[in-house]
């Protein structure tokens, strides 16, 4: 009996293991299919150089190799017979050995040929060249909704019991002779004599408040109007991106003009978020930052480490006290507050340029926040830009590009 538990205890080792072995074969079997059945119809795969395919003049995502025209992000286009690759982007060959000068830019996002309209990398289904028209900008937004002779179209898509020839866009919704849309759903909710935009995401008709296309609870249709940026308010509430804001006072409430801040007689608001202890009644600017009485306020949270009877505002976020600098709640290491300079306002290009300013004391350069070590602060001066716009800097010693060491002399 001793020595048969082992051969069992074996024989069940040696059963799971072939068991596993044979799920992680499946596995791998079923994606391989998978991954051909997602890749079938575009196996054509042409790998050409970056200076053969040029950008469509005016277009925000057509190119020609001056033959035909493709579209970038390919994915969108899994059926494309080509698909070209420079540096490591795909592009969908939509428009084939055409003669170009048949080709027609009728917006940035929109070409045709005389047989058909593309939006992006999309052929709209049934569409007429020769009548068809993108609506106008929309307080600043580029038109989602177009439209021929016979079809409405949002994006790509082709929208279902519509009247072409009265159809009209009011940002992300459409009216015509019988109904009302929003992108391409249809409201079976809302009275189309009374309909009216409020702005790109809000309607409204004599029943109901719309928000994105859906009723918004509670809201009085009569007094519902837009305050300011994201804030709208009626007779009895704030809302902000469609949520009501819990005890905001309609009767009180203003917009603080800045980073969608506002207040109401008894609190600051960010966004639809109460802060909490805030004195509305001291609220006021710090530079790029809200502030009052009771502290100093980034995205709605009340920043902590600094003294409040010393701070100042130096720029690009930074602040400092008599002992310490800050950037944005980060205390900057070591950093003098007597000393302390931005050496450049612009620092590089981004998203967010305040991330890359340059700064120094007497004894540390910062990029950002990061302290650079082996940067000699006396030294230090801005050079110049790259080709790229990218601020390069230099000390007696080394070069530094967006915050790191190009090189260093010995």
């Amino acid at each position: 009996m001793k020595n048969r538990f082992p051969k069992i205890y074996s024989k069940i080792l040696r059963y799971f293991f072939i068991v596993s072995s044979l799920l992680v074969i499946s596995v791998i079997l079923v994606f391989i299919r998978l991954k051909l059945i997602k890749n079938e119809g575009k196996q054509n795969f042409v790998h050409i150089y970056s200076d053969q395919l040029q950008p469509l003049e005016g277009s925000f995502n057509f190119y020609t190799d001056g033959a035909n025209i493709y579209c970038y992000d390919a994915p969108d286009k899994p059926d494309a017979d080509v698909h070209v690759i420079i540096d490591n982007k795909s592009y969908a060959r939509i428009i084939q050995n055409d003669d170009l000068t048949k080709i027609k830019l009728i917006e940035s996002q929109y070409i045709s040929t005389p047989e058909k309209v593309y939006y992006m990398c999309q052929e709209l289904p049934d569409s007429d060249p020769q009548t068809f028209k993108v609506f106008n900008p929309y307080k600043g937004y580029a038109s989602s909704y177009s439209k021929d002779k016979t079809n409405v179209y949002y994006l790509f898509k082709k929208l279902n019991q519509v009247d072409s020839a009265s159809f009209r866009a009011k940002g992300l919704y459409g009216i015509d002779k019988n109904s009302v849309f929003y992108t391409n759903w249809l409201l079976e909710e809302a009275d189309r004599n009374s309909f009216a935009d409020i702005d790109r995401d809000y309607a409204k008709d004599k029943n109901y408040v719309f928000f994105e296309g859906k009723i918004l609870i509670g809201a009085d249709t009569t007094t519902f109007r837009q305050l300011e940026k994201e804030y709208f308010l009626d007779k009895n509430n704030v809302y902000y991106k469609g949520n009501l804001i819990e005890g905001m006072d309609p009767k009180t409430t203003s917009f603080l003009g800045y980073l969608y801040y506002a207040k109401d007689k008894n609190f600051l608001y960010f966004g639809d978020k109460r802060i909490e202890g805030s004195d509305p009644k001291t609220v006021g600017y710090f530079g790029s930052y809200i502030k009052d009485k009771t502290g100093i306020y980034s995205d709605g949270k009340r920043l902590t480490g600094y003294d409040p009877d010393s701070v100042t505002y130096v720029g690009f976020l930074i602040y400092k006290d008599k002992d310490k600098v800050f950037r944005d709640g980060m205390e900057l290491t070591g950093a003098d507050p007597q000393t302390f300079q931005i050496v450049e306002k612009y620092g590089e290009t981004g998203n967010n340029y305040y991330n890359f300013v340059w700064s120094k004391d007497a004894s540390h350069v910062y990029y950002g926040t990061k302290l650079i070590l082996k940067a000699d602060a006396y030294s230090f001066r801005i050079e110049g830009y790259d080709e790229n716009n990218n601020c390069i800097a230099k000390d007696s010693h080394c070069t530094f590009r967006m915050g790191e060491i190009i090189e260093c002399s010995n």
